[in-house]
Protein backbone atom coordinates (compact mmCIF):
# COMPACT_ATOMS: atom_id res chain seq x y z
CA UNK A 1 0.00 0.00 0.00
CA UNK A 2 1.29 3.85 -0.86
CA UNK A 3 2.59 5.61 1.83
CA UNK A 4 0.22 8.55 2.22
CA UNK A 5 2.69 10.79 2.92
CA UNK A 6 3.28 10.88 -0.88
CA UNK A 7 -0.96 11.44 -1.27
CA UNK A 8 -0.81 15.25 -0.85
CA UNK A 9 2.46 15.77 -2.52
CA UNK A 10 2.08 18.53 -5.08
CA UNK A 11 4.22 20.76 -7.58
CA UNK A 12 4.06 24.57 -7.97
CA UNK A 13 1.52 25.59 -11.03
CA UNK A 14 3.19 25.78 -14.31
CA UNK A 15 3.46 29.36 -15.55
CA UNK A 16 3.33 29.09 -19.37
CA UNK A 17 4.33 32.43 -20.38
CA UNK A 18 5.64 31.87 -23.89
CA UNK A 19 2.27 32.28 -26.15
CA UNK A 20 3.64 29.94 -28.99
CA UNK A 21 3.91 27.19 -26.08
CA UNK A 22 1.38 24.35 -27.04
CA UNK A 23 0.90 22.55 -23.58
CA UNK A 24 -0.91 19.80 -22.28
CA UNK A 25 -0.96 19.47 -18.69
CA UNK A 26 -2.38 16.55 -16.93
CA UNK A 27 -2.11 18.24 -13.36
CA UNK A 28 0.07 19.33 -10.55
CA UNK A 29 0.30 16.31 -7.98
CA UNK A 30 3.20 14.02 -7.77
CA UNK A 31 3.18 11.91 -10.92
CA UNK A 32 0.93 14.47 -12.90
CA UNK A 33 3.36 14.94 -16.01
CA UNK A 34 2.76 18.08 -18.75
CA UNK A 35 3.58 17.88 -22.23
CA UNK A 36 4.80 20.78 -24.81
CA UNK A 37 5.20 21.66 -28.53
CA UNK A 38 5.44 24.37 -30.75
CA UNK A 39 3.99 25.67 -33.72
CA UNK A 40 5.14 24.98 -37.19
CA UNK A 41 8.30 27.31 -38.33
CA UNK A 42 9.07 26.75 -34.24
CA UNK A 43 11.32 24.07 -32.38
CA UNK A 44 11.18 23.32 -28.93
CA UNK A 45 14.53 24.37 -26.67
CA UNK A 46 13.87 21.94 -23.67
CA UNK A 47 11.92 19.40 -22.48
CA UNK A 48 9.31 17.81 -24.79
CA UNK A 49 7.48 16.53 -21.23
CA UNK A 50 8.34 17.29 -17.88
CA UNK A 51 6.73 15.34 -14.54
CA UNK A 52 5.86 16.05 -11.08
CA UNK A 53 8.14 14.48 -8.76
CA UNK A 54 8.38 12.93 -5.24
CA UNK A 55 9.91 16.20 -3.78
CA UNK A 56 7.44 18.71 -4.93
CA UNK A 57 9.29 20.00 -8.30
CA UNK A 58 9.13 19.64 -11.64
CA UNK A 59 11.57 17.56 -13.61
CA UNK A 60 13.00 20.44 -15.75
CA UNK A 61 12.01 23.82 -16.56
CA UNK A 62 8.98 24.96 -18.62
CA UNK A 63 10.49 24.96 -22.51
CA UNK A 64 10.14 27.87 -24.88
CA UNK A 65 9.88 27.94 -28.85
CA UNK A 66 12.45 28.77 -31.04
CA UNK A 67 11.92 30.26 -34.61
CA UNK A 68 13.81 27.84 -36.77
CA UNK A 69 16.66 29.27 -38.33
CA UNK A 70 18.98 28.11 -40.83
CA UNK A 71 23.09 28.54 -40.82
CA UNK A 72 24.68 31.72 -42.47
CA UNK A 73 25.94 30.78 -46.36
CA UNK A 74 29.08 31.12 -47.82
CA UNK A 75 28.33 32.77 -50.97
CA UNK A 76 30.87 31.01 -53.75
CA UNK A 77 33.38 33.43 -55.77
CA UNK A 78 31.45 35.87 -57.93
CA UNK A 79 28.15 35.00 -56.40
CA UNK A 80 25.47 37.12 -54.22
CA UNK A 81 23.19 36.20 -52.02
CA UNK A 82 20.07 37.89 -50.76
CA UNK A 83 17.99 36.70 -47.93
CA UNK A 84 14.43 36.69 -47.85
CA UNK A 85 12.46 36.17 -44.19
CA UNK A 86 15.81 36.62 -42.58
CA UNK A 87 17.14 32.79 -43.10
CA UNK A 88 14.13 31.84 -41.00
CA UNK A 89 12.10 28.87 -41.61
CA UNK A 90 10.46 29.20 -45.01
CA UNK A 91 12.80 31.72 -46.04
CA UNK A 92 14.77 31.97 -49.25
CA UNK A 93 18.39 32.53 -49.88
CA UNK A 94 18.47 33.36 -53.61
CA UNK A 95 21.45 33.88 -55.58
CA UNK A 96 22.84 36.04 -58.58
CA UNK A 97 26.21 36.26 -59.74
CA UNK A 98 28.40 39.27 -60.37
CA UNK A 99 28.53 41.01 -63.59
CA UNK A 100 30.57 38.87 -66.55
CA UNK A 101 29.40 35.24 -65.01
CA UNK A 102 26.29 32.99 -64.77
CA UNK A 103 24.90 31.02 -62.74
CA UNK A 104 25.05 26.91 -62.50
CA UNK A 105 22.72 25.54 -60.26
CA UNK A 106 19.72 26.72 -58.67
CA UNK A 107 18.61 30.13 -58.05
CA UNK A 108 17.46 29.63 -54.52
CA UNK A 109 17.37 27.40 -51.72
CA UNK A 110 14.59 27.20 -48.47
CA UNK A 111 15.03 26.80 -45.02
CA UNK A 112 13.19 23.30 -44.30
CA UNK A 113 11.78 22.42 -40.84
CA UNK A 114 14.69 20.86 -39.76
CA UNK A 115 16.79 24.22 -39.73
CA UNK A 116 18.89 23.05 -42.83
CA UNK A 117 19.18 24.69 -46.61
CA UNK A 118 17.24 22.45 -48.89
CA UNK A 119 19.31 22.11 -51.90
CA UNK A 120 23.16 22.72 -53.02
CA UNK A 121 24.78 26.01 -53.38
CA UNK A 122 25.26 27.56 -57.08
CA UNK A 123 28.30 28.42 -58.91
CA UNK A 124 29.01 31.05 -60.67
CA UNK A 125 30.87 30.46 -64.34
CA UNK A 126 32.85 32.94 -66.00
CA UNK A 127 30.85 33.94 -69.40
CA UNK A 128 32.78 34.11 -72.60
CA UNK A 129 32.25 34.51 -75.96
CA UNK A 130 34.26 31.73 -78.67
CA UNK A 131 36.96 32.90 -80.86
CA UNK A 132 35.09 35.43 -84.17
CA UNK A 133 35.92 34.02 -87.47
CA UNK A 134 38.81 36.09 -89.07
CA UNK A 135 36.74 37.57 -92.46
CA UNK A 136 38.60 36.10 -95.67
CA UNK A 137 41.23 38.87 -97.01
CA UNK A 138 40.99 40.69 -93.42
CA UNK A 139 42.54 40.34 -89.91
CA UNK A 140 41.55 40.56 -86.02
CA UNK A 141 42.86 43.96 -84.35
CA UNK A 142 42.95 42.50 -80.49
CA UNK A 143 41.78 44.87 -78.21
CA UNK A 144 43.28 42.44 -74.62
CA UNK A 145 41.04 44.19 -71.69
CA UNK A 146 38.87 41.85 -71.35
CA UNK A 147 40.32 38.60 -73.30
CA UNK A 148 43.20 36.56 -72.26
CA UNK A 149 44.89 33.44 -72.97
CA UNK A 150 43.52 30.49 -71.57
CA UNK A 151 44.07 26.62 -72.10
CA UNK A 152 42.55 25.98 -75.25
CA UNK A 153 43.20 29.41 -77.26
CA UNK A 154 42.19 33.14 -76.62
CA UNK A 155 39.51 33.43 -74.39
CA UNK A 156 37.00 36.42 -74.95
CA UNK A 157 35.48 37.63 -71.61
CA UNK A 158 32.03 39.71 -71.53
CA UNK A 159 33.06 43.55 -72.62
CA UNK A 160 36.07 42.12 -74.70
CA UNK A 161 36.34 44.38 -77.92
CA UNK A 162 37.56 42.80 -81.10
CA UNK A 163 38.10 44.97 -84.01
CA UNK A 164 38.46 44.11 -87.83
CA UNK A 165 40.08 45.13 -90.89
CA UNK A 166 40.72 44.38 -94.44
CA UNK A 167 43.76 44.20 -96.72
CA UNK A 168 44.19 46.92 -99.11
CA UNK A 169 41.88 46.53 -101.95
CA UNK A 170 39.23 45.76 -100.20
CA UNK A 171 36.14 47.03 -98.41
CA UNK A 172 35.50 46.28 -94.26
CA UNK A 173 30.92 45.58 -94.74
CA UNK A 174 29.47 45.33 -91.62
CA UNK A 175 30.14 46.43 -88.13
CA UNK A 176 34.38 47.44 -87.93
CA UNK A 177 34.10 46.52 -84.15
CA UNK A 178 32.05 43.91 -82.18
CA UNK A 179 32.03 43.42 -78.19
CA UNK A 180 31.11 40.02 -76.23
CA UNK A 181 27.79 40.38 -74.19
CA UNK A 182 26.77 39.24 -71.23
CA UNK A 183 24.52 36.13 -73.22
CA UNK A 184 28.45 34.43 -74.04
CA UNK A 185 27.63 35.76 -77.49
CA UNK A 186 29.51 38.87 -79.96
CA UNK A 187 27.22 42.02 -80.32
CA UNK A 188 27.46 41.45 -84.17
CA UNK A 189 28.63 38.91 -86.59
CA UNK A 190 31.86 38.95 -88.27
CA UNK A 191 32.37 41.54 -91.15
CA UNK A 192 33.20 40.63 -95.03
CA UNK A 193 35.63 41.96 -96.71
CA UNK A 194 34.54 42.40 -100.46
CA UNK A 195 37.04 43.56 -102.87
CA UNK A 196 37.12 47.32 -104.10
CA UNK A 197 38.68 49.59 -105.72
CA UNK A 198 39.29 53.01 -103.46
CA UNK A 199 38.24 56.10 -104.53
CA UNK A 200 41.05 57.38 -106.63
CA UNK A 201 40.98 61.52 -106.55
CA UNK A 202 39.64 64.23 -108.89
CA UNK A 203 42.82 65.09 -111.27
CA UNK A 204 43.48 68.57 -111.45
CA UNK A 205 41.12 70.86 -113.03
CA UNK A 206 38.55 67.78 -113.65
CA UNK A 207 36.15 65.60 -111.64
CA UNK A 208 35.19 61.85 -112.14
CA UNK A 209 31.78 60.26 -112.15
CA UNK A 210 30.22 58.46 -110.86
CA UNK A 211 31.56 59.85 -107.45
CA UNK A 212 30.98 56.44 -104.86
CA UNK A 213 33.80 56.02 -101.85
CA UNK A 214 34.14 52.74 -103.02
CA UNK A 215 34.03 50.92 -106.60
CA UNK A 216 32.75 47.18 -107.40
CA UNK A 217 34.97 45.37 -110.14
CA UNK A 218 33.95 45.90 -113.65
CA UNK A 219 33.04 49.76 -112.34
CA UNK A 220 34.47 52.42 -114.68
CA UNK A 221 34.96 56.10 -114.18
CA UNK A 222 34.93 59.09 -116.68
CA UNK A 223 36.45 62.24 -115.80
CA UNK A 224 34.67 65.87 -116.86
CA UNK A 225 36.82 68.70 -116.88
CA UNK A 226 36.39 72.26 -115.81
CA UNK A 227 35.88 75.32 -118.42
CA UNK A 228 39.24 75.82 -120.57
CA UNK A 229 40.45 72.28 -119.66
CA UNK A 230 39.97 68.60 -121.62
CA UNK A 231 40.80 65.12 -121.64
CA UNK A 232 43.95 63.71 -124.24
CA UNK A 233 41.80 63.86 -127.76
CA UNK A 234 43.43 60.53 -128.62
CA UNK A 235 41.00 57.72 -127.71
CA UNK A 236 41.05 56.72 -124.04
CA UNK A 237 40.38 53.48 -122.33
CA UNK A 238 37.72 54.50 -119.40
CA UNK A 239 39.64 53.36 -115.79
CA UNK A 240 38.11 49.98 -114.80
CA UNK A 241 37.61 48.29 -110.94
CA UNK A 242 39.62 45.18 -111.56
CA UNK A 243 38.96 41.84 -109.39
CA UNK A 244 42.28 42.62 -107.61
CA UNK A 245 41.03 45.68 -106.50
CA UNK A 246 43.49 47.91 -108.59
CA UNK A 247 42.46 50.20 -110.91
CA UNK A 248 43.70 49.56 -114.55
CA UNK A 249 44.55 53.49 -115.10
CA UNK A 250 44.66 56.63 -112.96
CA UNK A 251 42.12 59.12 -114.12
CA UNK A 252 42.81 60.77 -117.42
CA UNK A 253 44.39 64.25 -117.15
CA UNK A 254 42.50 67.52 -117.87
CA UNK A 255 44.51 69.53 -119.93
CA UNK A 256 44.25 73.81 -121.08
CA UNK A 257 42.98 74.18 -124.97
CA UNK A 258 46.14 75.95 -125.05
CA UNK A 259 47.94 72.86 -125.03
CA UNK A 260 46.05 70.29 -126.83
Amino acid sequence: MRHPVYIYVQCSALNIADPLLISRIEGNRMGHSAVFMCPEGYKLEGAFGITCQYNGKWSARVPRCEKIKCPELDPPDNALIEYDNNKTYGGQAIFSCMWGHKLSGSYSMKCDGNGRWNGSMPTCLEITCPVPETPRSGRIVEQTRYSKKHYSGRMYKVGALVRFSCLPGHQLIGEATIICTEDGIWSHRPPLCKVRCPYPGDPPHGRIAPLKFWYKPGDNIQVTCSPGYVTPLEPIKKPSCRENGIWSAPPPPCRSYKEV
